[in-house]
């Protein structure tokens, strides 16, 4: 008996959810799902940043993109 492919753009990945977004002419983006983790870098100076993935990552927050 074959065994069905389902589709990459059906998986929950993070290229298919709502909160991900493409880095432009990269192969990865950031997840806006929650705000950005703050770090402090010492004297007074700190940066705030979303986290990064691959298109083919996953994890148990996804949202469907609706077009």
């Amino acid at each position: 008996m074959a065994t069905k492919k389902i589709p990459d753009d059906c998986m929950p990945m993070c290229q298919s959810c709502s909160f991900f977004e493409r880095e432009k002419n990269e192969d990865v983006g950031i997840c806006r799902r929650y705000p950005p983790s703050t770090f402090f870098l010492g004297d007074d100076e700190f940066d705030s940043l979303f986290p990064v993935t691959g298109p083919s990552e996953w994890c148990g927050e996804f949202k469907r993109q609706v077009s």
